[in-house]
């Protein structure tokens, strides 16, 4: 039985972020990509659309699921199911939860090639732990400076899994996880050296609006963690080899 690899994206209104970029790098990663759509109204969905369909497939939300702010557990729930229905994915499949703020890399870059010897090593595993750096500014060269005090040096994450039918996300309204309950019991650790970046607290606006949002629900992170959002950070250079490309706010018209 053949193997596939599924990407799982959410989206809100991402259009002056990094949607482009973050798609165009989980296209080259997975053989089909599902995004969900939070019903964004600032361009997102025409990002989403300008890949290959073979590629790339898109849902928006109904409206009568919860948005991700009313209740992410929920909102994440719909997008699970839909991803089911429109993808279609058998118990031979894995699964990588990927943000619109997110990238795979890989020694050099992250590839299908870059992920097959993960799988082979799985064995019976049921997920792989993979790092997932904190990217927090660049350097005068324009490299990625990781965060690495308190928690942030530290994160790991099971956002690639082997696919199971029937998943139920957490129900709570923040802080749910990507992937199902209960999936996970068995986890590998060999990586092949893919990390999963997440630049989504680069821009001090991104900061402030984690912060804040954060800060206003009382479930979903630790209040320590939630604090040091905004405290002066240790950095240090990111020590792969090809930085990722991700520019924020590009769109389909950008040269």
């Amino acid at each position: 039985m053949n193997r596939h690899v599924f990407g799982l994206m959410v989206i809100g209104d991402e259009a002056g972020r990094y949607l482009y970029s973050a798609i165009d790098n989980a296209i080259k990663a997975v053989d089909v990509l599902f995004v969900f759509g939070d019903q964004p109204t600032d361009g997102s969905e025409e990002i989403v659309k300008s890949f290959p369909s073979a590629q790339v497939l898109y849902q928006r939300r109904s409206d009568g699921d919860p948005s991700f702010l009313e209740h992410e557990g929920r909102f994440r729930q719909a997008s699970w199911e839909t991803f089911e229905v429109m993808v279609g994915p058998t118990t031979n499949d894995w699964i990588i939860g990927i943000d619109s703020d997110e990238v795979l890399v890989g020694p050099t870059e992250c590839r299908p090639c870059d992920l097959k010897p993960i799988f082979d090593k799985a064995g019976g595993a049921d997920a792989v732990l993979l790092p997932r750096p904190e990217v927090w500014g660049y350097d005068d060269q324009g490299w990625p400076l990781l965060r690495k005090d308190g928690y942030w040096g530290n994160i790991q994450c099971t956002r690639l899994f082997r696919y199971k039918p029937g998943g139920r996300i957490r129900d709570i309204p923040m802080g749910c996880g990507n992937e199902p309950e209960g999936f996970i019991k068995n986890i590998a650790r060999f990586t092949n050296g893919v990390e999963l970046l997440h630049y989504g607290y680069v821009h001090p606006d991104d900061r402030q609006d984690k912060y804040e949002r954060y800060t206003r629900l009382s479930v979903g992170h630790d209040p320590r963690h939630i604090q040091s959002i905004l405290a002066t950070p240790t950095l240090v250079r990111w020590n792969g080899l090809i930085p990722p490309t991700m520019e924020r706010g590009k769109t389909v018209h950008s040269s």
